[in-house]
């Protein structure tokens, strides 16, 4: 039994706390890493950012809109949810699954049923933790040439940009995103909780370019936009992370060439079917 656990219900989310949640009067920021549109970077960011000593994680998300696997296995069970962890002043929250989408008009009629109710509530969560800055990351895809200016930002030789709606134009260019990552934002905006974003463009299909690009997406963060003091050198466990998943990922795209059932943890997945 795990002493010092709860759990809180807000609306349609539950937030299971852990012996690792002792103080949140000085949460003054939350990072939102969702993972699995498209790619591998922000999922190899997120697991390098929680890999430091000093990132605990102090509790689970859990909704009865999420989509869980019926099948799991046993001592060793893979976690669902979203975990929740807490480093220095800020707060980080991963959304590591989502109902599933199809990548083609009107082929989801029922995602708006399962988006809604957990978004609306964890927006609620972040306007009552009225905090100073709140950051989300995603991935996209580019419609046309993207250019800059006061509230789109170019990043790592356009391979990401920042996005700053209070200051985004009406003839802005536009990037092409996939639910949650233009539904948080914007009912984020309706419930008067600002949200700046940080979106990883898809362009590299290889691994190891992924990689490379992980490593240069979460030492610029890190230094630029993160709120926490973490070693992102070589010699650091964020870069040894990001090392460990992608060999994973690798065994992983093996055992699926030859048809061997796969369960494995939370962060190492893909997140739509």
């Amino acid at each position: 039994m795990i002493k010092d656990a709860w759990v809180n219900n807000y609306g349609d989310i539950d937030i299971f706390w852990n012996e690792n949640c002792k103080d949140m009067d000085d949460i003054d920021n939350v990072t939102i890493i969702t993972q699995g549109e498209g790619g591998f970077v922000t999922m190899l960011m997120g697991n390098a950012v929680v890999a430091n000593e000093d990132c605990k994680q102090i509790g689970t998300i859990l909704s009865k809109y999420h989509t869980v696997d019926a099948f799991n296995v046993i001592p060793n069970t893979a976690e669902v949810g979203w975990p929740v962890y807490k480093i220095d002043n800020s707060l980080i929250i991963r959304i590591t699954s989502w109902y599933p989408l199809v990548f083609a008009p009107n082929a989801n009629p029922s995602a708006w049923i399962y988006s809604y109710p957990i978004i609306k509530s964890l927006v609620m969560v972040l306007k009552d933790l009225e905090v100073r800055n709140i950051e989300y990351i995603c991935s996209g895809e580019k419609m046309d040439e993207i250019e800059e200016s006061k509230g789109i930002i170019k990043k790592l030789d356009g391979n990401v940009y920042r996005v700053i709606p209070s200051f985004v134009e009406d003839e802005a260019s536009d990037i092409f995103v996939s639910t949650p990552s233009w539904a948080i934002p914007q009912i984020s905006s309706l419930m008067g909780v600002p949200i700046n974003i940080t979106c990883v463009i898809n362009k590299e299909k290889d691994i190891d370019a992924q990689k490379k690009l992980a490593v240069n997406f979460y030492k610029w963060f890190n230094k630029g936009i993160g709120h926490w003091d973490i070693d992102v050198t070589k010699k650091g466990k964020g870069q040894k992370a990001i090392e460990e998943t992608v060999d994973l990922l690798k065994e992983l795209q093996s055992q699926t060439t030859q048809h061997k059932p796969i369960y494995t943890k939370r962060d190492e997945g893909v997140m739509f079917g």
